[in-house]
């Protein structure tokens, strides 16, 4: 699969990769990444850190494939509409065709709700959770 890498110096610049498709972990979701989120932090964090990565964070998409601890609770389907929140500063990010989320920022799409749409919520949902509003 194609993955992009944002490098922070000395000016920010991206690099299209080849990787495998990653690989769920227990409580993780893979997903074929429709629409990629974008966010000032996907680059101000790595600028900060000097860390090149895949720093997209949201993700929504179709799940490709699950966990084993997800797979027993029967809660989403291969195949199915859902948007994600993938944790910052971690490998396999939304920038690829292919993103690991773990389950409990995985959320079902109404078929209301395009794709473009839901890739604007989870970083600002969980923003919104932190902030004393």
């Amino acid at each position: 699969m194609r993955e992009v890498i944002v490098h922070p110096s000395p000016e920010i610049w991206t690099e299209i990769t080849e990787v495998e498709i990653p690989q769920p972990g227990p409580d993780d979701v893979v997903i074929k990444v429709v629409v990629a989120g974008s966010n000032v932090k996907d680059w101000l964090h790595l600028k900060a850190l000097k860390k090149s990565l895949n720093s997209g964070d949201d993700i929504a998409g179709f799940v490709h494939s699950i966990g084993t601890h997800v797979q027993t609770k029967n809660e989403y389907s291969l195949g199915e509409r859902v948007a994600a929140f993938h944790p910052m500063m971690n490998p396999h990010g939304a920038y690829a065709e292919y993103a690991v989320a773990p389950i409990h920022t995985v959320v079902k799409l109404p078929d209301i709700i395009t794709f473009e749409e839901a890739a604007t919520i989870p970083l600002v949902v969980t923003t919104t959770a932190v902030l004393d509003i």
